[in-house]
């Protein structure tokens, strides 16, 4: 597998583009306390990763999806052959909440949203949605590389995005899971995860077409281990199978890889599964972060986020940090804290995990 990364359109409360990346390598983060579900629907203020006004779904996904075209030089309707996958966890939350009427309805069916978007960029193209919760992203990049891979299109488009619901906080906060103070991934007192909004959109290829951009998707690790609704298995069986088989599909060995994107969400049960995980794989751990220390967990677009964050650290060959100011980490790890260092990096992994017991991992190299 050897699949480019040609374009991306990042989009989040800390930055677009050039502006996100250099704020995620500085360690800087993005924190909101939200009041606007108090009075309407009864949940208490919360911290996220937000934006400071109201924008809709719809523009995020549109400003994502017109970077990234930008990035990788389509500047005119394009007729080539293009896949798109898009994910999601909630959707269009956002408008659906507005009403119930026939027009609120058919305007929340995703498809039919996408479909007016990309046909502004797009004059042939084929839309495919996953929800597979927080490995939504995950799971959609890999579906795109796959079909890349086997030449059924030219190029694929993978979109995730999701934005701030009272249904979401009402549920992380049910299962007591939210953080109170802004989620400090992989730390000794972590108390919880921090939602977050935004898109991203990656533009891939296979490299027999074009062997410039990013990075490049070399192996890609999908697994299930049906532990539990909600709950991780605390030997994250998942996510050591996934891990594996990346490794595997990109003909690599454990110690090959440089840097790991962690799931991390700042919860006990997440946090501890993933460490063990880490210490069950390799021998002596590649430097690790957790991107939701910074722009929250956005839930189906974490995935997207995520590689774009490792595909940027894979070309400017910087490892992220984990943005925890004082806080200590968990024993035996090996982070880089709150500002980005120069390392090699030979390949990087980046992990997504959700409800269900869903885990994907994908490979990069240079």
């Amino acid at each position: 597998m050897d699949i480019v990364i040609k374009g991306m359109g990042v989009y989040t409360p800390l930055g677009a583009n050039d502006e996100f990346f250099l704020n995620i390598f500085k360690g800087k983060v993005a924190w909101r306390k939200i009041t606007k579900y108090e009075n309407k629907w009864k949940i208490p203020s919360f911290i996220a990763c937000a934006f400071k006004s109201q924008i809709s779904f719809k523009s995020m996904i549109n400003q994502s999806l017109r970077m990234a075209c930008k990035d990788a030089n389509i500047n005119k309707l394009d007729d080539k052959s293009t896949l798109v996958c898009f994910a999601s966890s909630n959707g269009l939350n956002d408008v659906f909440l507005s009403g119930f009427d026939d027009r609120v309805i058919q305007d929340s069916i995703p498809i039919k949203m996408l479909t007016k978007i990309i046909s502004k960029f797009f004059s042939n193209f084929k839309i495919i949605c996953f929800n597979t919760a927080c490995a939504s992203g995950g799971d959609a990049i890999a579906y795109a590389c796959r079909e890349l891979e086997l030449k059924k299109y030219t190029r694929a488009i993978v979109i995730g995005g999701d934005v701030l619901s009272p249904i979401t906080a009402s549920g992380f906060m049910s299962l007591g899971a939210m953080s109170l103070n802004g989620c400090k991934p992989f730390t000794e007192n972590r108390d919880g995860m921090s939602l977050g909004e935004g898109v991203a959109t990656l533009i891939l290829t296979n490299s027999e077409m074009d062997k410039s951009g990013y990075a490049s998707i070399v192996g890609i690790g999908q697994a299930n281990d049906h532990y539990h609704i909600t709950a991780p298995n605390p030997q994250g069986l998942a996510v050591i199978n996934t891990m594996r088989k990346a490794i595997e599909v990109a003909k690599i060995k454990s110690n090959d890889i440089s840097y790991i994107n962690a799931h991390g969400t700042g919860t006990k049960l997440n946090d501890a599964m993933e460490m063990t995980a880490f210490h069950t794989l390799f021998a002596h751990l590649p430097y690790i972060s957790s991107s939701k220390g910074q722009v929250g967990h956005t839930l189906g677009a974490a995935g997207v986020i995520e590689a774009a964050i490792t595909a940027v650290a894979v070309k400017q060959q910087i490892i992220p940090p984990l943005a925890i100011g004082n806080t200590k980490v968990m024993e035996k790890s090996n982070f880089i804290i709150n500002t980005g260092k120069k390392e090699h990096i030979k390949y990087a992994l980046s992990n997504s995990i959700g409800f269900g017991g869903n885990a994907v991992t994908i490979c990069f190299k240079k």
